[in-house]
């Protein structure tokens, strides 16, 4: 934030504004996934408790474990 360069005080208002958006989408993000299960599904409570999410292994892995 502070290298970035300015463009007039009404510009690098809407600027800031914009940052602070994107700043906000991994938050929004998160609440939306435990609002609608489609993630955690029955591991809802559990998840918000601990603030750990247990991975699958990915299908190349298991593929290779053959």
């Amino acid at each position: 934030m502070a290298e970035l360069p300015s463009w007039g005080q009404k510009v690098d208002a809407q600027v800031q504004q914009y940052i602070a958006a994107l700043q906000r989408v991994p938050q929004a993000n998160l609440y939306w996934s435990f609002i609608s299960r489609r993630y955690f599904g029955s591991e809802l409570e559990k998840i918000r408790e601990s603030m750990t999410v247990h991975l699958c292994p990915r299908q190349a892995d298991l593929a290779e474990a053959r």
